[in-house]
């Protein structure tokens, strides 16, 4: 249809069909407001343009390496719940059920990395989805270069910060074999409520109380 000289406007509600990298063909409607607006690209994040940093999707590739087909799910959400990794994105609802909070339409997002948490912030930004983040400090303070990143890149949405990491808060060294997986386990073994660490339980307390709240 490229060679066709009419307007085509293709529809869906499959994350599959979404392309990041061109966000500029890429609109989001929710009742009879449409997104991106004008206004909100002009806005700046971390010295430049929203539209700037859109941009940066395809000259840096990230439509390839950071928007996975699982992460453009974000574009269909009621509200948006960004995270590091595949744990938090499995165990946060899952230890949600254990505490009987309920994440009703909240969209958890596994970002896979720090680093890619802005990434993802910025698109929630642009059209404007409703963002909450967690994010993993590791023992440092919040000026350090990566955690900065993510704050810049989130300002406006609410933040919940733990002290070390997820992983380390259930038990698991920073430089434990398989990681992952036995984060999981640890999860699944967590069956009383009193057993989850504070933290943990002060942070789906947070997520449950804005996501079962009005949308804003």
């Amino acid at each position: 249809w490229k060679e066709s000289p009419a307007q085509t406007i293709v529809t869906t509600h499959s994350p599959l069909l979404v392309d990041v990298g061109l966000w500029r063909g890429v609109t989001r409607m929710a009742g009879h407001a449409v997104y991106p607006t004008a206004e909100r690209l002009d806005e700046k994040i971390l010295d430049q343009s929203i539209a700037a940093h859109l941009d940066e999707i395809p000259q840096y590739y990230y439509h390839e390496t950071t928007f996975t087909a699982t992460g453009t799910e974000l574009f269909f959400a009621k509200k948006v719940l960004l995270v590091e990794g595949p744990v938090e994105k499995y165990g946060l609802p899952r230890l949600a059920q254990v505490l009987g909070q309920s994440f009703e339409q909240l969209t958890v997002v596994s970002c896979n990395g720090k680093s890619k948490i802005a990434h993802y912030a910025v698109v929630c930004r642009a059209y404007e989805l409703p963002l909450m983040v967690i994010l993993d400090l590791d023992d440092r303070d919040e000026s350090e270069k990566g955690n900065a990143l993510v704050i810049g890149a989130s300002a406006g949405a609410p933040i919940w910060k733990f002290t070390s990491s997820f992983e380390e808060l259930l038990g698991i060294g920073k430089k434990a074999d398989h990681k992952a997986s036995r984060a999981l386990g640890a999860i699944d073994e967590l069956r009383d409520p009193a057993a989850i660490p504070e933290e943990i339980r002060n942070a789906i307390g947070a997520v449950a109380e804005w996501c079962n709240g009005q949308t804003s």
